[in-house]
Formats: C-alpha cells, sequence, structure tokens
C-alpha cells in the first residue's frame, strides 16, 4: 500500500486497525472526559487520540448535569481536536433514565458532533430509539454523519447481541463495559479475567459478524505496567480493534511510564525528531535520545524499504499540544548506532503498539 498522506489511516490500513464498517473512522483508542470538568475539558484540543469522548452519564454528578450539557456543547462547537482528524463523541445518559432526550436535545444541535457512544444498551429498541432523535433533532449535515457506538454491560445486552448490532445502519461500533457487566452477572473481578472472556469473545465475534468496530474494556489497573501491557496484547489478541481511555487525568495520561520495547525505538526516536525539528540556524540536540518525561504526539511514516513497523508513534500526553498529529513526509531511517533511551509511554501507544503485537 502507498502512502496518500494521511499516516494514520496508513498505518491502519497496513495493519489492519480499522473496523470494517467505518473505514473513514480509526478507533483505537477512545478518551473519555468527565463533562463537567472544565479543566479537563480544556486540555483536550492537545490529545492525539482518534476519539474524544465528552461524558454526559457515569463522569458526572446528577446535581451537575445540566451545566455539563452546556460545557460539552460549548466544547463540541469550540475546540479544535487533533489537528483536525480526531472524533467530536459524547456519552449520553441511558435510554430510560430519564435524562437522555434532555441530552439529545442538546448535543445533537451541534454540527460538530461525530458520534454518539450509548450506555447500557439492552436492546434493539435503545437503538432505535437514538436513531429516530438523531432524525428529528439534527440539521442535515449532522443526521448524515453522526454514528453510534453501543456499550454492552449486562446480560441481557449481551444476549441480545446480534438484533443490537442489526438494529441501525448508524451502528459502527460495540464496546465492552466490564464492570458494570460484572456487577450485573455477578462475576468477581479477578486479575486474570477469565470471568470475562465469554462476554469479549461475543462482542469481537458479533462485531466481526456484522462489520462493525469491537471497543474493548478499560484497563482499571492501568498504574501496574504488566498488568496495562497484558490487557492491550490480549485484547488484540482477541480481536478488539480499540480500547477505552477512562480520563484524560494525569494518570491515564501517563499510565505506568512503560519502558519503549525494542521494536518501537527507531520508529519513535524517528517521530520525536520530525516533530521537534529545530527551526533553521538553530543548533541540533545530541543525538536521537529521547528525554525522559517525552511522549509523541505524531504518526510516522517509513520508507518503502523498511519493513512494517511494529507501532505507530502517537500519544494522549497534554505536554505535547504543539506537536502535529501527522507527518508530512517519511523520515531518513535513523543510523544503527545513534543511541535510543527508554522513556514513559502512555496508554495511547502501548495500546497501538499491542495492535501489532
Amino acid at each position: 500500500m502507498r502512502y496518500s498522506g494521511n499516516m494514520t489511516s496508513y498505518l491502519a490500513n497496513v495493519h489492519g486497525y480499522m473496523g470494517t464498517k467505518s473505514p473513514e473512522r480509526t478507533r483505537r483508542a477512545l478518551f473519555s472526559v468527565p463533562g463537567a470538568d472544565e479543566r479537563k475539558l480544556s486540555k483536550v484540543s492537545s490529545l492525539a487520540a482518534d476519539s474524544i469522548v465528552f461524558d454526559l452519564e457515569d463522569g458526572v454528578v446528577f446535581e451537575r448535569k445540566s451545566l455539563a450539557r452546556e460545557m460539552v456543547y460549548s466544547a463540541l462547537e469550540t475546540i479544535e481536536l487533533g489537528a483536525g482528524h480526531a472524533e467530536r463523541a459524547v456519552r449520553i445518559n441511558a435510554v430510560g433514565s430519564g435524562l437522555e432526550l434532555d441530552d439529545l436535545n442538546v448535543v445533537l444541535r451541534s454540527n460538530r458532533l461525530d458520534a454518539l457512544v450509548v450506555p447500557k444498551v439492552e436492546t434493539a429498541q435503545d437503538i432505535h430509539f437514538v436513531s429516530r432523535c438523531i432524525d428529528l433533532i439534527a440539521s442535515d449535515a449532522t443526521k448524515n454523519r453522526v454514528r453510534i457506538l453501543a456499550a454492552i454491560e449486562s446480560a441481557k445486552g449481551l444476549l441480545n447481541l446480534q438484533s443490537i448490532a442489526a438494529a441501525d445502519p448508524r451502528v459502527d461500533a460495540l464496546i465492552f463495559a466490564s464492570e458494570d457487566y460484572c456487577a450485573d452477572v455477578g462475576c468477581t473481578r479477578t486479575p486474570h479475567g477469565r470471568e470475562m472472556l465469554f462476554a469479549r469473545s461475543n462482542i469481537v465475534t458479533v462485531a466481526a459478524a456484522y462489520g462493525l468496530q469491537a471497543i474493548d474494556m478499560v484497563c482499571m489497573d492501568f498504574k501496574d505496567d504488566a498488568v496495562l501491557r497484558d490487557e492491550c496484547i490480549d485484547g488484540r489478541q482477541l480481536g478488539f480493534t480499540g480500547k477505552r481511555i477512562p480520563s484524560v487525568g494525569a494518570a491515564s495520561l501517563r499510565a505506568g511510564a512503560l519502558a519503549v520495547p525494542k521494536p518501537l525505538q527507531p520508529l519513535l526516536a524517528r517521530a520525536f525528531s520530525s516533530a521537534n525539528a529545530p527551526t533553521p540556524g538553530a543548533p541540533a540536540p545530541a543525538g536521537d535520545a529521547l528525554p525522559t518525561d517525552t511522549t509523541v504526539a505524531s504518526a510516522v511514516a517509513v520508507p518503502p524499504t523498511e519493513p512494517a513497523p511494529s507501532g505507530e508513534a502517537a500519544a494522549g500526553h497534554a505536554s505535547v499540544a504543539s506537536a502535529p498529529t501527522t507527518v508530512a513526509a517519511p523520515t531518513p531511517p535513523m543510523s544503527p548506532a545513534a543511541p535510543v533511551a527508554a522513556h514513559s509511554m502512555s496508554y495511547l501507544v502501548v495500546w497501538k503498539h499491542a495492535l501489532d503485537a
């Protein structure tokens, strides 16, 4: 496959990252942002993520729901995400909660909304309701674009997966919400996660059968390097195409300070060099070493003569807001002798690397 200018899409196609139904949208990492948290909302423009999910459900206490709707609408209209490439999504309150219609009446009036995350989906009727609201409330431009991501959080939802997947052409993805699912079926959460294997495998199977993306659960123990790495790789091996990220807080952005896997080091080093190229006449940095506290918000092309990379250099660290999310042209390969320092790697990079594992 030839590089055509959009390196994120290029790498996604080369390595099979994308869902099959909506090839224009890559959803490898879905960052969740509490809708009533002004500080966190102010940071999202610097995140190199495929999807930013403004949360009106569990991330907002009842007393602040109305305020959150106003803040999320404002964020949709004013905040630029990922140099214009990130998806703007909103997680509404569950159908039947009594709050969902108020959510939809506000967010569907934004012409910049790309997707709705519908939590606690249990039947096809839940999807039909949301899709009908899109038809009645949204502008023509929005209703033709907005997609539905259905979160499966209960035994009933799991049993109705096929009808949910086929409920409406707007459905793009199935999301597994592990904590609510475990609470609903009464299973005990364990480190190995075998109690969720049936549910996760079913979601992947139905998603594949209906041409949808499958988004894996949040890693609840993301501060543990080994747990985070193993869960990401396990999700990819099961067939998931993306993963939920709990918040844009510092913990989830840094997520464990993992050492960079060796196959990824040259790619990250080239990404760092491209994203931080000095201005003409400025002194060149010493070598290609990466600072310890650096994450990279770039997707880097690999020259045709090189083998396919084992991961994509992209991250959700807010400290690299100035780094571009795509690189216009391939950079020269790094000298084998050039030093590459191990450095912290964000959750997003871990997941994207796991997609190649």
